[in-house]
């Protein structure tokens, strides 16, 4: 009998690959080549929907409604009309293409996105997958019914919340961009700090121990006789800008009064407000006249002859405590920034303001 021998020549350090990252060899990798599968399956032609952007760490930039950070895929339909994708799959495994099989009427709007959370935990909703991402690298494919590769995708290690995705949506190149957007169009968006107010900023301030009711609070409000000075404000510590308290000293005026204003062309952009804040004793915040802010302050209305409820002492009186404000108050043009600050007492020794006042968002990178 012959004898058939077989030899392999590997080099050093070669290994047979048993595990490759493409499925089979009609299919390549988009992130590689930009082809997003094949445009016929069974020789009947299919409208394309596309893997269009993923997050594989997600430490809180978009949540679903548990509020549980978890992986995110986005689907998006680049064709004119609504595609039904009942028996449809989703997975990490081309050799399990069926691992996860999209839910029966599921329907994806023509120019439309659908938004999937790979947390591995199917029971948290029917836009849950069995499987999560891999940060340091991994790939993830739709899948028609017949199990034929609809789109095949291979990304890199992303880091904290980096979005791997097409730019523009549906196109055949990839980034990896800081901010996702899911379930809307895919952009190149960046976080941005604007500084409204800077700690040490100049304010107009009213010590005269007039009680000014709430009309000093209105946006068109004329302070031009009120004094003003640099922060911190205040007296009693080392203030940049003496405040008066008045004639008796056991006694001192429970209220002082503070304005400044900052413009903003276009507000849409701020996704949140931050607000650092220096007080002693305690404060209440308004924005274009609306509350925002109390801090130290008992609950209910406030009056000029309202007293603060604690005592800042200690670190307490140079610490910038920080603060969320609502950014859906700000408007295009003047913003004003109105504070009352009050003393837990007539004899408490000193009284300080300063803020710093910080608008976050996103916008696309230039």
């Amino acid at each position: 009998m012959p004898v058939v021998l077989l030899l392999f020549a590997c080099g050093e350090g070669d290994t047979v690959d048993s595990d490759p990252v493409t499925p089979q060899d009609s299919v390549v990798s988009t992130a590689e080549t930009g082809d997003s599968g094949p445009e016929q399956i069974g020789g009947v032609a299919l409208p394309k929907v596309l893997i269009n952007e993923l997050v594989a760490e997600n430490t809180g930039s978009a949540l679903p409604p548990d509020g549980t950070p978890a992986d995110w895929l986005e689907l998006y339909n680049p064709n004119d009309a609504a595609i039904a994708l009942d028996g449809y799959h989703l997975s990490d495994d081309w050799r399990i293409p069926d691992r996860f099989t999209l839910p029966a009427g599921t329907v994806i709007d023509a120019g439309g996105y659908l938004l999937f959370w790979a947390d591995g935990d199917t029971s948290a909703g029917a836009d849950h997958l069995n499987f999560v991402l891999g940060a340091d690298g991994d790939a993830v494919g739709l899948f028609t019914p017949d199990e034929e590769s609809m789109d095949w995708v291979l990304f890199p290690a992303l880091g904290d919340d980096v979005a791997h995705a097409r730019l523009p949506d549906g196109g055949d190149d990839w980034a990896q961009v800081a901010i996702g957007t899911p379930g809307a169009m895919n952009q190149d968006l960046v976080k941005e700090t604007q500084v409204a107010v800077a700690a040490g900023s100049v304010w107009a301030y009213h010590d005269r121990g007039i009680d000014l009711g709430t009309a000093w609070l209105a946006t068109d409000y004329d302070d031009a006789g009120w004094a003003r000075g640099p922060a911190p404000l205040g007296y009693g510590d080392s203030q940049t800008t003496e405040l008066s308290y008045g004639d008796d000293r056991d006694n001192k005026r429970p209220c002082a009064y503070f304005r400044t204003s900052f413009e903003l062309s276009d507000p849409s952009w701020v996704t949140q407000m931050t607000a650092d804040v220096r007080r002693d004793d305690g404060a209440a915040v308004y924005l274009n006249g609306v509350e925002v802010l109390r801090t130290a302050m008992p609950s209910g209305e406030l009056t000029y002859d309202t007293w603060a409820d604690t005592t800042a002492s200690g670190s307490d009186e140079t610490t910038y405590f920080p603060f969320d404000l609502d950014p859906a108050l700000l408007v295009a043009g003047t913003n004003v920034v109105a504070v009352e600050v009050h003393q837990v007492g007539g004899t408490s020794s000193d009284l300080t303001w300063d803020a710093q006042v910080e608008l976050i968002g996103l916008t696309e990178r230039e």
